[in-house]
């Protein structure tokens, strides 16, 4: 028997800001469900979770200059319904609620299986990575995310370059395939050979 992490075979489809207030399974417009699928048929889906996953007891509102942005506990399933299984909490809502919020979304998270990485208990755990197991037997995860900025050149998706103390990525890797949808007639598909991402005799990536 072949395994399909044998096979090589991977993909990921990466969002940017997801302000969650309402239902997302509600809906059916035949553009809005061929998005769903792209996220569905990925391995890894990827949103930046700009807000404070919390019940109405949980958190204090905070100093901000904004607005405080909440998510229902209940509206992660429709995450997961979207296909989204791995998120970034590091950005200028993940303390709208104080500290209790920012423990209560990571909590929902987990509960909900929901791999998540920007934040935590200390320093230390905030610096941690997330992990996400998926069926093709590869470890997606992801450092930090840095949102575009004024005159920027657009949003950061920041990974770590190693994965439990060895080489993510080496020369024999063979190919990167990074994929996006920017918009309804802009879209990435890009694949990229290992070995010419070198640069002065190192991998550059």
């Amino acid at each position: 028997m072949r395994y399909a992490s044998e096979q090589g075979n991977f993909t990921a489809a990466l969002a940017g800001d997801c302000m969650l207030t309402r239902r997302l399974s509600v809906y059916d417009e035949p553009e809005y469900l061929g998005l769903v699928d792209i996220f569905r048929k990925a391995d890894a889906g990827f949103v930046n979770l700009e807000g404070v996953v919390r019940t109405p007891d949980e958190g204090t509102p905070g100093i901000t200059q904004g607005t405080y942005m909440t998510v229902a506990p209940k509206l992660l399933e429709d995450l997961k319904w979207f296909g989204v299984n791995l998120v970034c909490c590091a950005n200028n809502h993940a303390f709208d609620y104080g500290e209790g919020g920012l423990l209560a979304t990571m909590r929902h998270l987990d509960a909900a299986g929901i791999a998540h990485a920007g934040s935590g208990q200390n320093l230390a755990e905030a610096r941690m990575p997330g992990y996400l197991e998926t069926k093709n037997g590869q470890r997606v995860f992801l450092a930090d995310y840095k949102a575009p900025i004024k005159d920027g050149l657009g949003a950061k998706f920041i990974f770590p370059r190693t994965l439990e103390e060895k080489p993510f990525i080496t020369e024999d890797s063979g190919y990167l395939r990074f994929y996006s949808e920017l918009g309804k007639d802009i879209k990435l598909n890009m694949r990229f050979k290992v070995a010419e991402l070198n640069y002065e005799g190192k991998l550059a990536y």
